[in-house]
């Protein structure tokens, strides 16, 4: 059977074969208006961050990691562009990938700004408390954490999208779930 599949062999993150998720993609107009400032002295660069940027919020998986995957091409050391792969991969359920891009965006971090490399830390507390989702104390710190680094930085768009998403019932939370779909309250439109 192997033999007959061409996929078979395919190394994969998530549920999608790591070839598609790196394969080059052109700048495509219109994907959204993410503005973040990131390290790079490359305006390209920074403009497939962007995009990528805008494809994670959209929950488009796979543009958002071919945009991150060509952002590394042009510079290797664009600390957030691995800080969003590793979102990404949280968002294919590969947790263990997550992991390693958290990590590698870490590793250029000393090249990155003071905000970039707090919303890293946030991302590694994030990834502790999803690998352990029945630990209160883990996401109670995670979310302390993102409410100190906003404290630092009040104008930070992403941070308060994070902080959105943490008011989900685990840290898992990525703005795709519904918490209260079960409350009857909520669900009533006429009352």
């Amino acid at each position: 059977w192997s033999q007959e599949d061409p996929h078979a062999n395919c190394a994969m993150i998530g549920w999608v074969p790591e070839g598609i998720l790196e394969r080059p993609l052109p700048l495509r107009s219109a994907t959204g208006n993410s503005a973040d400032v990131v390290t790079t002295s490359s305006s390209e660069a920074r403009a497939y961050y962007l995009q990528g940027l805008n494809y994670l919020h959209g929950y488009a998986w796979i543009e958002g990691a071919r945009s991150f995957h060509q952002a590394l091409r042009l510079d290797p050391d664009l600390a957030m562009a691995h800080w969003g792969l590793s979102r990404i991969y949280s968002g294919l359920d590969d947790h263990a990938d997550a992991v390693k891009e958290a990590i590698r965006a870490r590793e250029p971090g000393a090249k990155a700004s003071a905000r970039e490399q707090r919303r890293i830390a946030l991302r590694l507390l994030q990834l502790d408390a999803i690998a352990d989702l029945g630990n209160a104390a883990l996401f109670a710190a995670y979310k302390e954490a993102i409410d100190k680094a906003l404290a630092t930085d009040i104008s930070d768009v992403e941070l308060w999208l994070i902080r959105g998403n943490a008011e989900e019932p685990t840290a898992a939370g990525r703005g795709q779930r519904d918490h209260h779909v079960d409350d009857p309250a909520v669900l009533d439109l006429d009352g």
